[in-house]
């Protein structure tokens, strides 16, 4: 019996196919160029090309594939076990040959004119690398703050990728449900990967005894003391 994951995983791949087929014989053509000509219609470059442009740049592919891998070589080195490496690699491996695939059969140039489009690389390796570290947080708390910094994260970079030009609004789509499938298809971490906050530990006194070990208790009174209160 499939998991809710596997389920959700299932569908974001009925969206992917879908969208494929769609953008294939160009339904989405006109679609596309309005949702462009809606964000930037003359195809000038300004501030939010700019910052759209930075965020492209920042979260491309290789850099969070690269923050993949190297923080799961870094996970081996702290728990000695080669498994957070394994899975890192499977998880580009999920998302690297769909990719390929996809954009070698649906050759469809991106608005700039060159290169394939079709799904968004960008879009995928998001979500399915900083999702891969999300979820192997040790916390519930800690799990769920990292995917809404996830979803954040990808909601900029559709609308970078769409303002920027780099590629269509269905290409982000494909890409986002892509990354999402590769993401729920593959399970959870084995090995945290991203080093929890160290607690500095609390020194000892010589001898052995703690800090608080052989103190008197700051509630407990003594005669002396009281003797020696002021009235």
């Amino acid at each position: 019996m499939l998991r809710i994951g596997g389920v959700v995983a299932l569908g974001a791949v009925d969206v992917v196919l879908g969208a494929a087929l769609l953008v294939a014989d160009g339904t989405l053509d006109r679609p596309d160029r309005a949702v462009l000509d809606a964000l930037d219609p003359h195809l000038e470059w300004t501030w939010r090309q700019i910052t759209g442009d930075v965020v492209v740049e920042l979260l491309q592919p290789v850099v969070t594939g690269g923050l993949l891998v190297l923080l799961a070589v870094l996970a081996t080195r702290r728990t000695g076990r080669r498994a957070g490496l394994l899975h890192a690699l499977g998880m580009v491996a999920a998302v690297t040959v769909p990719l390929f695939v996809l954009k070698t059969v649906i050759d469809r140039p991106p608005v700039s004119g060159h290169g394939s489009s079709f799904p968004s690389g960008h879009e995928a390796s998001l979500i399915a690398y900083l999702g891969t570290l999300a979820r192997s947080r040790t916390t519930r708390a800690g799990r769920l703050a990292a995917a809404r910094l996830v979803a954040v994260l990808a909601a900029a970079m559709a609308v970078a990728l769409v303002v920027t030009g780099t590629h269509w609004l269905s290409d982000v789509i494909g890409g986002a449900a892509l990354g999402s499938a590769a993401l729920l298809a593959v399970p959870a971490p084995p090995v945290p990967l991203l080093p929890e906050r160290l607690r500095r530990p609390r020194r000892r006194r010589a001898g052995g005894a703690g800090p608080d070990e052989g103190a008197p208790s700051p509630r407990r009174r003594t005669r002396s003391s009281t003797a020696e209160r002021p009235s």
